[in-house]
């Protein structure tokens, strides 16, 4: 079912519909849990907003077990950042949420500002084949764990996981990944056979960071130091 406008149970409700997917050209919020009763799979797609304005999709009241798939182009035009913002909140916020985010396709880069999915505790992140997604911010604040599967070049702008023991796997990731994570305690970051850059503030290190990018020609940058320190390993 594709939706163009805002859709609340005051606006009634649909039963037997597998996939909901967001489609209008304006901000939109859908219930879960009263609209869209046992959906567990959305999409938000197409093009959205005007250049350098901001459009947000927001989808409340969703269970554990939650599919989002982000094939979203936003536009720019004098600004450098991309300004769409999908957001994901779950009815229940438990401490074993699980969910999964698609983004991209097989002939599709997507190009967003910021994906939120704040209540999940295990994100499982999937790229498209395209290359060139880029998603600006990932925020995913409850997460100890995220894994990410796919093939096509991306770029994660800025990655957010819980501030505690975290794990950041891409190891069967086979793209080139260029991901810049924000500060945490502890980190396990892993990427696999491209080129990856990963990048991280001075500030997020301790001495129980764990980075293993895998094969391919790797580079690990600390930022925010007097001089950037890159290595390439």
């Amino acid at each position: 079912l594709s939706v163009t406008a805002s859709f609340s149970a005051a606006t009634g409700t649909i039963s037997n519909i597998e996939v909901i997917e967001l489609a209008g050209v304006a901000d939109q919020t859908v219930d879960a849990d009263d609209a869209f009763a046992g959906v567990a799979k959305f999409v938000v797609s197409g093009t959205h907003g005007t250049a350098d304005s901001v459009a947000t999709y927001t989808i409340n009241d969703v269970s554990s077990g939650v599919e989002l798939t982000v094939s979203t182009v936003d536009t720019l035009s004098t600004d450098t950042a991309y300004d769409d913002v999908v957001t994901v909140a779950l009815k229940t916020d438990g401490t074993a949420d699980t969910g999964t985010v698609n983004v991209g396709s097989a002939t599709a880069a997507a190009l967003v500002g910021a994906i939120n999915v704040n209540d999940l505790e295990t994100l499982n992140l999937a790229v498209g084949s395209k290359d060139g997604s880029v998603v600006e911010s990932l925020s995913a604040t409850d997460a100890t764990s995220v894994t990410m599967t796919g093939d096509g070049n991306v770029t994660l702008t800025a990655v957010d996981m819980k501030d505690a023991t975290s794990t950041f796997n891409a190891s069967a990731f086979t793209g080139n990944i260029t991901a810049t994570f924000s500060d945490a305690q502890t980190q396990t970051i892993n990427t696999g056979s491209g080129a990856d850059t990963v990048k991280i503030s001075d500030a997020g290190l301790s001495a129980y960071d764990v980075f293993d990018l895998g094969d391919g020609a790797d580079t690990l940058q600390i930022l925010d130091v007097a001089a950037a320190v890159t290595a390439t390993v």
